[in-house]
């Protein structure tokens, strides 16, 4: 079929998404047909997930939405637009960062208008792993990209969009300004900047990624929504004299830089892959 094909020897081999049913009949080696033996079974073929490259030899996926804290556990948003643009401890989605959870709450607390919420990788930078359950998932299955990750993503070349290799559109997203970013893969190309949900449901499908200008956090206080967006790194500022901050990725309509340093004790987005 056009979803699978088996070979002589019973082999299944994928060949498109999809699903199909297989017959297999066993006979006595005769004419006879009567006591033939017929079995089913269905095969279901799933696309693989279109990745992005961040490195020479590393691609990743990208979560369906930016991380949020409800008081108790770690999800993902509903939409990739989705932010939440005011306080809510319950509804926290712009983080601090640390690489320590304990040093976070107890010294970045103090200038941070009270809020304890952090976001806060494992000290190996190069893996970068998380350190926290999202969705129930398992410590460890998403992780942060480093800021290298993030300039060799920008400056891919892809057929997607208008920046550096093509890689990426500034754009609106169902009346959300922010950042799309294509996949290796993709090739439906567009000159549009502006587009309904309908539209990013057919280029969520052929794997576009849509990171909302969400702003930053100071304190209680968010700041730059709708004009700005801030997304951490793992990686913390090079210089030794500058402990109080971490590289993070900084777009708007004019500029994207990946190496955009910003007070860790500010909140930003966090997208994480896996």
């Amino acid at each position: 079929t056009g979803v699978a094909t088996v070979s002589d020897a019973g082999v299944v081999t994928a060949v498109a998404a999809g699903t199909a049913t297989i017959t297999v009949t066993a006979t006595n080696g005769t004419d006879a047909t009567d006591d033939d033996k017929t079995a089913t079974c269905t095969v279901t073929v799933t696309a693989p997930k279109p990745v992005f490259s961040v490195g020479e030899n590393t691609t990743v996926e990208f979560a369906p939405g930016n991380l949020y804290y409800d008081g108790e556990k770690f999800h993902f948003e509903p939409n990739q637009w989705s932010f939440k643009n005011s306080w809510d401890a319950n509804h926290v989605s712009h983080f601090l960062w640390s690489k320590d959870k304990d040093v976070a709450v107890s010294t970045l607390k103090s200038v941070s208008g009270g809020a304890d919420d952090v976001f806060f990788t494992n000290a190996t930078e190069t893996t970068a792993n998380s350190t926290f359950h999202v969705d129930g998932e398992e410590p460890g299955t998403w992780r942060i990209l480093s800021s290298a990750e993030w300039d060799y993503l920008m400056k891919r070349t892809v057929n997607g969009g208008t920046g550096e290799g093509n890689s990426y559109q500034m754009a609106t997203v169902n009346d959300v300004y922010g950042m799309i970013l294509y996949p290796d893969s993709y090739t439906a190309q567009s000159s549009s900047t502006n587009y309904t949900s309908a539209e990013w449901i057919s280029m969520e499908s052929d794997g576009a990624v849509f990171l909302p200008a969400a702003g930053y956090r100071d304190g209680t206080k968010v700041e730059g929504f709708g004009s700005y967006g801030f997304y951490w790194s793992s990686t913390s500022t090079p210089t030794p004299n500058n402990t109080d901050s971490a590289i993070n990725l900084f777009f708007y309509s004019g500029s994207v830089t990946t190496q955009q340093g910003n007070l860790r004790h500010f909140g930003d987005s966090v997208r994480l892959v896996r």
